[in-house]
């Protein structure tokens, strides 16, 4: 028989058969005295008395003992529908854990132990173990879970619930944990948030798959989860004591999963005082955004809302700190964090992956202020810091620190910083400091942007932090532009197999400012069957300063490498012509059967200025190395000091199949031009295209500065001549020429010399 609750302002409150009366308030407290299943002085009891009061009632705990007491239920609890606190905290004897455990006994799995159902309710200081659920949080909403241990039994042992916290079915604005330190509860397995309608619940200072101390796992590999599949909730908070600590993760999960925000956080294998717990199998994942999920912020823009999100995953498996997956996942944002950092940011706590897009639309990591930026770092040997993989579009990568500590001036990066992966498209990675990794930035896919980063370099830009390749472009109408990439060991850039796309803008071997060098290796290098890219351009804006690296400005490689265009840049010198900051090999380098290649071209902003390099202006080398066209550039000052240890074009081991040079015959100057007569030895019949040049110095052939030009074509193999009348030029200057095969595409080295005064 149910008990019976008279109340009335005249007369005592009698509790038939269950517990003592609290004077003649409309509010009643109902106290559990046995850990018996039912009838009086039962948990039972005193439920089914505060359902029949219509206020909002409290159960407190006096059984008498010391230490704890487990209370098995062998039928479950009836749902809380009345308003109610239940405060295991006032157990006689209460220090901190629980004293009252409620335990399943009723042999199924599916149970739920307390199932509150009636709103602005309260759970504290229990042990709940063995169920389904542990808690559900249902219908109505503004109810607390706090202080408790679920899925731990008093001892701290694990007997585990299925869910230990669940909020659903449209309950909103309820609480599972707390801002002080007594309200935190200790998870063991999971918490969920689920339902469209279920709304403004705040999971705030818990222990996530830890020990009631925080400072280990339960067991290794088994870890917890905060799962969310609602709209608008909070996971941590920037408050103090809003802190969550995961030992593995949160995911935020399908359509209705929106505006939410994950942020204060020590999520993967950190415990409460934010150091790596040294499992031997960590959690694969941190955080995870996916299936349909959109909007949702992961961090935010002051320190407070900065997750530290480390020790995810191993050495032989793959995890990530931050999956934001699945084609319907759009508008996502990670900003703030730190990755693979101590939250003091100290490394390294390495997550296998520290962030992957996987097939995602939209997503942006880090921003465009400096209290967007997440510090990206420490990930396993191996492993990329980021990736972007599977179709993933328009992902936006901004404003971080990728490889570098906090400060930006220590390296502390891994196999790769960022890589673009086959399949994606659209993806932007601008302004970052990318330093410190074996690649700075690989960019594979279609239509992808490397702008406005600085790479291979501290954030000042005047340091080395070296990548071993800075940019590795591997895809098709990619684009590098804007960027400082500078101090990296084997490559600034590098085209591996890149299809028509451009390199164009950037300081490639200088620091930031552009006055010092500060060498890569290489400047570009473009190998492995890349074809019909573009290195600088038509525009003033085009041009890319390559200058101040240790081997060639620009470097060609390999069979298949052609159809690549060299245009409009600064090779060898900065922007005002400034001596002093000349590549130490040649201005650029073709060789290993690198063909059908151009350098310049027949418009003036085409042309670029090769100066001042340690070996040539142009090297073609091999026979198998044919077809460069190098017309229309100002080419002079090279071969180390003084400019005559080298040559303009120098054409050895018959590259260019040792197209012949022409040879100036004539000079004649009168008050409306210089006529040049030109002669060329043509052993078969061809078009050939002259260039003429004026260049102070009659050294090794050069041309500093282009005349004109005109194109002849040859019957048969004879000496083919012709002239060419420029404006007046200086006496006293000198004049070369160089003539390409227009059918071959072969050009020759310059001409000897001849007096401008004829």
């Amino acid at each position: 028989m149910r008990p019976l609750l008279v109340r009335s302002a005249l007369l005592p409150l009698v509790l038939l058969g269950v517990l003592a009366a609290a004077g003649t308030s409309s509010a009643a407290t109902f106290k559990v005295t046995n850990t018996n299943d039912s009838g009086p002085g039962s948990l039972r009891a005193a439920i089914e008395a505060a359902n029949a009061a219509p206020d909002a009632d409290s159960i407190k705990f006096a059984i008498p003992g010391s230490g704890a007491h487990a209370i098995v239920l062998a039928t479950p609890l009836p749902a809380i529908t009345n308003r109610v606190t239940i405060n295991a905290q006032t157990q006689p004897g209460f220090a901190g854990a629980p004293l009252i455990q409620l335990d399943n006994g009723t042999g199924d799995q599916t149970a739920v132990g307390l199932d509150v159902a009636a709103g602005a309710s309260h759970v504290m200081g229990l042990s709940i173990t063995g169920f389904g659920t542990g808690v559900q949080l249902r219908d109505v909403g503004a109810d607390t879970v706090s202080g408790s241990w679920l899925g731990l039994d008093p001892g701290g042992a694990r007997r585990a619930n299925g869910t230990d916290v669940s909020v659903t079915n449209g309950s909103s604005g309820d609480v599972v944990g707390g801002t002080t330190s007594a309200a935190g509860n200790v998870v063991a397995s999971s918490i969920s948030v689920s339902g469209a309608s279920t709304t403004g619940t705040r999971v705030e200072g818990d222990y996530v798959g830890l020990r009631p101390a925080g400072d280990a796992a339960l067991l290794d590999g088994a870890a917890g989860s905060i799962d969310v599949s609602s709209p608008s909730n909070v996971v941590g908070g920037t408050v103090a004591g809003a802190r969550n600590v995961v030992y593995g993760r949160v995911a935020l999960d399908g359509p209705a999963a929106t505006r939410n925000v994950v942020a204060g956080n020590y999520l993967g294998s950190l415990g409460a005082g934010g150091s790596w717990l040294g499992n031997t199998v960590n959690p694969v994942y941190g955080v995870v955004v996916g299936d349909g999920a959109s909007g949702n912020t992961i961090g935010g823009t002051t320190p407070a809302a900065r997750n530290t999100i480390s020790g995810v995953g191993c050495l032989f498996c793959i995890g990530s700190g931050v999956l934001v997956s699945g084609a319907a996942t759009s508008g996502n944002v990670v900003e703030g964090n730190y990755f693979g950092l101590t939250p003091g940011g100290v490394c390294c706590v390495g997550n296998s992956i520290d962030v992957t897009v996987d097939g995602a639309s939209n997503t942006a990591v880090g921003g465009t202020t400096a209290t967007r930026r997440n510090v990206i770092a420490g990930s396993v040997v191996n492993f990329p810091d980021v990736v972007v993989e599977n179709g993933a579009t328009g992902t936006r990568l901004v404003g971080n620190y990728i490889g570098v500590d906090p400060s930006g001036t220590a390296a502390l990066g891994s196999s790769v910083g960022v890589e673009v992966r086959s399949g994606v498209s659209g993806s932007l990675v601008s302004g970052n400091v990318v330093s410190g990794n074996g690649t700075g930035i690989v960019l594979g896919g279609v239509r992808n942007t490397a702008a406005g980063n600085r790479i291979g370099t501290d954030a000042s830009g005047a340091t080395a932090i070296p990548n071993g390749i800075g940019v590795s472009v591997q895809g098709t109408a990619d684009v590098v532009t804007g960027n400082l990439i500078s101090g990296n060991t084997t490559a600034g850039v590098e085209l591996s197999g890149a299809v028509h796309s451009i390199v164009a803008g950037n300081s490639i071997g200088l620091v930031a400012g552009g006055n010092a060098a500060l060498p890569n290796g290489t400047g570009v290098l473009v190998d492995a069957q890349a074809a019909g890219n573009t290195i600088g351009g038509f525009a003033t804006a085009a041009a890319n300063t390559i200058a101040g690296n240790n081997g060639a400005g620009v470097s060609f490689a390999g069979a298949g490498t052609t159809g690549n265009l060299v245009s409009g840049n600064r090779i060898g010198t900065d922007a005002a012509g400034s001596p002093g900051l000349g590549n130490g090999g040649d201005g650029i380098a073709f060789g290993s059967g690198a063909a059908g290649n151009v350098v310049g071209g027949a418009k003036t902003a085409t042309a670029n200025t090769i100066a001042f390099n340690g070996g040539a202006g142009v090297r073609v080398d091999g026979g198998s190395t044919a077809g460069e066209r190098i017309e229309g550039n100002s080419i002079f000052g090279n071969g180390g000091p003084g400019g005559n240890g080298g040559s303009g074009i120098t054409l050895a081991n018959s590259g260019n199949d040792a197209q012949l040079s022409p040879s100036i015959t004539s000079v004649a100057t009168n008050g409306t031009g210089t006529t040049i007569g030109l002669q060329l030895l043509t052993p078969r019949a061809a078009s050939f295209r002259f260039e003429v040049f004026l260049t102070p110095t009659c050294g090794p052939g050069e041309g500093r500065v282009f005349l004109g030009t005109r194109t002849v074509k040859s019957g048969a193999a004879n000496i083919t001549s012709t002239s060419l009348t420029v404006p007046v030029q200086p006496p006293n200057d000198w004049l070369t020429a160089t003539v390409t095969n227009l059918g071959t595409g072969d050009t020759s080295e310059f001409s000897t010399c001849a007096s401008s005064t004829g």
